[in-house]
């Protein structure tokens, strides 16, 4: 490779780990605030009348 291909190359790999890093902190982000909505939110326990589409009971074969 010439010395300007690798330079390329260089450039390309460092945009994409500044961008895996910007996507790390908007994840990190999100779980904290999905976190606090969780812990602020008691949400009413999962049963079967709360479901939209229940499972119906697998019948014996």
């Amino acid at each position: 490779m010439q010395s300007n291909e690798l330079l390329e190359l260089k450039r390309k790999v460092d945009q994409h780990e500044k961008t895996i890093v910007q996507l790390m902190e908007i994840l990190a982000a999100t779980n904290r605030l999905l976190s606090d909505m969780k812990s602020t939110v008691k949400s009413p326990p999962l049963t079967t009348k709360s479901l939209k589409y229940p499972r119906k009971a697998s019948s014996p074969r």
